[in-house]
């Protein structure tokens, strides 16, 4: 359970998200000591900070570009351990077997799109699942998180308003996967 001392230090890390979105709509320019401030938040452990961390992942992602997470490898470091030891050595094992550099990547397309957009994992081992869609305001408006047998997951965002979003994949190694997407 949650101590008084982490629902606020929630509560002070979206408040700067906030903050920083406003900025990023303002100023086209952040200062660096923020950047580094936002790349810290992003690397936290999920479980233990919540929301503020998935949108300093996605405030991040609009600053930078994409980047991938291993929110397994983030919390455990930390202390927050998700099923036993064997569990984790179980799901991580091709991970060790290609090397600590050599993390899949994901494919997005097309991007920009109009009716339907593809994601797409490169390494053929690996298994999208769950890719999730957010708006500019950190709602999630679309999420698919069926596993299927193939490293692929086509989305249909017809619905979808024109705009800017962001997407967040989950691999079947629990790598995270962020990106910016546009909708025409």
């Amino acid at each position: 359970m949650k101590t008084d001392l982490t629902n606020w230090t929630i509560k002070k890390y979206l408040k700067f998200y906030s903050v920083c979105l406003l900025l990023l709509l303002l100023t086209p320019l952040f200062t660096q000591s923020k950047n580094l401030t936002i790349e810290s938040l992003a690397t936290r452990c999920p479980y233990l900070d919540g929301q503020a961390v998935f949108k300093a992942r996605t405030l991040y992602a609009m600053l930078v570009g994409p980047k991938t997470y291993n929110d397994l490898q983030i919390c455990n470091t930390v202390g927050i351990y998700k099923g036993s030891q064997s569990w984790y050595e179980q799901e991580n094992a091709s991970l060790f077997q290609h090397g600590k550099d050599q993390v899949g990547s994901l494919q997005v397309f097309p991007n920009p799109g109009l009716d339907f957009v593809t994601f797409k994992l490169t390494e053929p081992n690996l298994l999208l699942q769950s890719v999730r869609i957010y708006n500019m305001a950190g709602q999630q408006v679309l999420e698919d998180t069926q596993l299927n047998q193939s490293g692929i997951k086509r989305m249909d965002i017809k619905n979808l308003i024109q705009g800017l979003y962001t997407y967040q994949c989950v691999d079947s190694n629990g790598l995270v996967y962020t990106g910016k997407l546009i909708k025409y």
